[in-house]
């Protein structure tokens, strides 16, 4: 009897050995390893994987904060020069005028689009600033007056009708084509006034610099994030432009013969009359007059 119940029990694992006590940890701690293996090997699966064009887009995003953060300066440092001076001198006001109308044609026009707003968030801040200037290059040319106000009001009305669709999109698209143009009547009249005068008199080297790095961050934003043939030429147009502008900030360092000459006459004449007037002086010393 004893016989045939220890074989019933070792048929039925009655008296197998039980398990030891930390088999369970041990598995359950083997099985959380090989699922960390298999997360770092599908690591290129994870969410926050990027491929290369992902990566292009996040560092124009990155370019594109930085442009606009600058464009809160823009145009201040030049308006203030000019203030401080009383004098717009070496500033070409059409230059300053037609840069404006460019800057709400391109505001309009990326609206129109549906561009995305990292791509020009920094052009109504310049168009405004624009707007500002145009008024302090008036009043420091003694030329302010209402029509100056109406022309600007017009300019800002024309554009923000065109970005709220009162004007037909075809309209629009048709100013941005000759918006190509106005580059040149830009930085033309200014180029053109510093190669007469050979000095770049009151022009902001800082502001120009600021938009030159502006306008070649967004030569890259632009090619990355926007596929419209007419915006990346109108980019590509006025870097090259404005490169051009500030080279003459280098070929005009030095100031020009006639101002040197001017300036040294008139220190030649402050000297010369210095000791004549102490002459002078001592002569009415001992007079009636002294």
């Amino acid at each position: 009897v004893g016989a045939a119940a220890v074989a019933a029990a070792s048929a039925t694992g009655a008296c197998r050995r039980p398990p030891p006590m930390g088999a369970p940890f041990v598995r359950g701690l083997c099985s959380g390893a090989l699922a960390a293996v298999g997360a770092v090997a599908n690591a290129s699966e994870a969410p926050w994987a990027l491929d290369a064009h992902e990566s292009r887009v996040l560092l124009s995003r990155g370019v594109s904060c930085v442009v606009i953060a600058g464009s809160l300066v823009g145009k201040m440092p030049q308006v203030r020069a000019i203030i401080r001076a009383s004098s717009a001198a070496g500033v070409s006001p059409l230059s300053v005028w037609t840069e404006m109308v460019s800057m709400g044609i391109q505001f309009a026009y990326n609206i129109v689009r549906g561009s995305p707003l990292s791509t020009f968030a920094e052009v109504p801040i310049l168009f405004a600033q624009l707007v500002l200037l145009a008024l302090v290059v008036a009043w420091a040319n003694g030329c302010l007056n209402i029509h100056v106000f109406l022309s600007c009001f017009a300019v800002v009305l024309g554009c923000v009708a065109m970005a709220c669709h009162v004007v037909p999109p075809s309209v629009t698209l048709a100013a941005y084509a000759i918006n190509a143009a106005l580059g040149f009547v830009i930085v033309l009249p200014q180029v053109i006034m510093n190669c007469q005068r050979r000095s770049t008199g009151r022009l902001s080297l800082t502001v120009t610099a600021m938009t030159f790095g502006g306008i070649t961050s967004r030569v890259f934003t632009t090619f990355v994030e926007v596929d419209d043939a007419a915006l990346r030429f109108t980019i590509s147009l006025n870097w090259s432009l404005t490169l051009v502008l500030l080279l003459q900030f280098w070929v005009y360092r030095s100031p020009p013969p006639t101002q040197v000459e001017q300036t040294l006459t008139v220190q030649h004449e402050a000297l010369t009359q210095a000791p004549m007037k102490y002459v002078s002086h001592l002569g009415h010393i001992g007079s009636p007059r002294g």
